[in-house]
């Protein structure tokens, strides 16, 4: 749906499926642009009794990445109560850091998505990147 609404960017993996190859292809060839929220994807799968289906979010994540998208930082850290994870934003940065790598992202490739890729990406000032 939100290839078909042309969106930039997509935020949010799946859970418990990954997604299908016909759509990896499509977020690449369309020049789209990832943010999983790993931290956040795991945090629900963990607070709705259903771990298991962060397989899936790590899944599609390393499939996105081998298909040469962009995947770029982002926790979707909430206020309390605001969804059933609420990780802190500094544990859910060392969270997504880690999961980018089960994910299959290189340390330097991780750290590009957390400092010169979403400053390409948002076009921010030169001195940013």
């Amino acid at each position: 749906m939100a290839l078909d609404a042309g969106v930039d960017f997509i935020t949010h993996v799946p859970l418990g499926i990954p997604l299908p190859q016909h759509d990896i292809d499509r977020v690449a060839s369309e020049a789209r642009i990832t943010i999983p929220t790993l931290t956040m994807m795991e945090g629900i799968a963990e607070a709705t009794g259903n771990a298991p289906a962060f397989a899936a979010a790590l899944a599609t994540t390393r499939a996105l990445h081998a298909a040469g998208v962009p995947i770029l930082a982002g926790t979707d850290a909430t206020p309390p109560r605001a969804s059933p994870s609420n990780p802190p934003t500094a544990q859910a940065c060392t969270t997504n850091w880690n999961s980018w790598l089960q994910a299959g992202l290189s340390p330097a490739e991780a750290i590009n998505s957390a400092t010169a890729l979403p400053a390409q990406h948002f076009a921010l000032p030169t001195a940013a990147r």
